[in-house]
């Protein structure tokens, strides 16, 4: 006699795992993968921050623009002192 090859509950388990594997996978790589952010303390910073754990910050080079700001706002304290 020929038994059937999977049962209800073996069929159910087989699915509960598959979908617990997804899952897990799903959510790994959407908490691994870098979200930029922006601070109003490190301006001339690009951040990102992986799973919300791990900050890395990486220093961006000044625009000419912001570059002429800063050497105003520096000229602009060496004359009022």
């Amino acid at each position: 006699m020929i038994g059937t090859l999977w049962t209800y509950k073996e069929i159910v388990l087989a699915v509960f795992i598959l979908v617990l594997a997804g899952t897990g996978t799903f959510l790994s790589l959407s908490l691994i993968r870098p979200k930029p952010f922006t601070s109003a303390i490190l301006t001339e910073w690009q951040c990102t921050r992986t799973a919300g754990i791990l900050t890395v910050c990486t220093r961006e080079k000044p625009s000419n623009e912001a570059r002429i700001a800063r050497d105003d706002v520096r000229a602009g304290l060496a004359a009022a002192r």
